[in-house]
């Protein structure tokens, strides 16, 4: 080690003993906000300790070549200043810095930013960057290019879900949901013993869809049977109009509310199911008859209506809103 990373090393380490005695000192359970200089009743030692000088030591770490140093303020920054440290991180070697920059697009919604640093991951020796590049073209509508890219990546579990969704949006059902079942198999194979807890949080999300074949899809494959691929498809739907990214390695509430509305300005007409819709709902959905929804929604006078379950006739009613 020579002389310039020793010290490089001693200023993180001291970096990382001064912000752990800041946080030691606010009680359990509370939540200061970030840089903020302890309360003067917490001691006498309380304003002299501030993170602000933890901070300033991992800067001139990172000055002096320190990638921990750099990690540390990536991780403890956002807007520009994230992007700033997450570049001077790649600068030094470290190849998931341009995945969390592509993933810093993300979340600022700067797609075309997004796409260009997850084909560059792609292009530096990161393939996994090609579920979140298709779907930030998902998010595009560029819809037959995100099928192009993933459909080779389709035999794993998380690229045939994707591309069942893609399928699902461009009305091509069968093979939709043949992919959504061959990945939800995969799924419940891979499921730790014991299960999953269960929630009981609702978080609601609109897409735009056509309902009519929609609700025709799900009812065909109901009467197959295939309540699995069913709910893996609402799922994807949910997650897709929620603007998630990432495949989910733990189980997230199940209890969520996906609405999907009919993009067609003469046809007032939506749907809402839950991600955890049992069999027995998607199975009524063979007993609506979407067609006569549909008659009474496109005319001229009609109200809004949304196809909702009624569980006291235990059936999909059209509710005039």
């Amino acid at each position: 080690m020579n002389l310039m990373s020793s010290r490089a090393q001693e200023l993180y380490q001291r970096g990382s003993e001064l912000e752990q005695m800041y946080w030691n000192r606010w009680p359990r359970g509370s939540d200061p906000s970030p840089w903020e200089s302890p309360p003067p009743w917490l001691g006498p030692l309380g304003d002299d300790i501030k993170l602000e000088d933890a901070r300033q030591y991992f800067r001139d770490a990172a000055a002096l070549g320190s990638l921990r140093a750099i990690r540390a303020l990536a991780r403890r920054s956002d807007g520009e200043e994230r992007r700033h440290w997450l570049r001077e991180a790649m600068k030094c070697g470290d190849g998931k810095a341009v995945l969390d920059l592509a993933d810093d697009f993300i979340h600022a919604d700067m797609l075309a930013e997004a796409e260009h640093w997850y084909r560059y991951a792609m292009d530096h020796g990161r393939p996994s960057a090609v579920f979140n590049l298709t779907m930030v073209l998902v998010r595009q509508d560029r819809l037959d290019e995100a099928e192009q890219l993933i459909r080779p990546h389709a035999k794993g579990p998380d690229g045939a879900r994707i591309l069942a969704g893609i399928l699902a949006e461009k009305g091509q059902a069968e093979e939709a949901a043949r992919l959504y079942e061959q990945a939800e198999s995969v799924r419940i194979a891979a499921r730790p013993r014991g299960g999953f807890p269960d929630y009981a949080v609702i978080a609601a999300v609109v897409i735009t869809m056509a309902v009519v074949p929609f609700v025709q899809a799900i009812a065909a494959r109901a009467g197959d049977n295939a309540y699995a691929s069913i709910r893996a498809m609402v799922r994807w739907l949910w997650r897709r109009g929620h603007g998630r990214l990432h495949s989910e390695h733990v189980r997230r509430p199940e209890s969520r509310l996906l609405v999907v509305e009919d993009p067609d300005p003469k046809l007032r007409l939506a749907i809402a199911l839950g991600t955890d819709t049992p069999d027995h709902r998607l199975r009524a959905l063979r007993d609506l008859d979407i067609d006569a929804v549909a008659a009474e929604a496109g005319r001229d006078d009609a109200p809004d209506i949304v196809i909702e379950w009624h569980e006291p006739s235990k059936s999909w009613r059209a509710v005039r809103r």
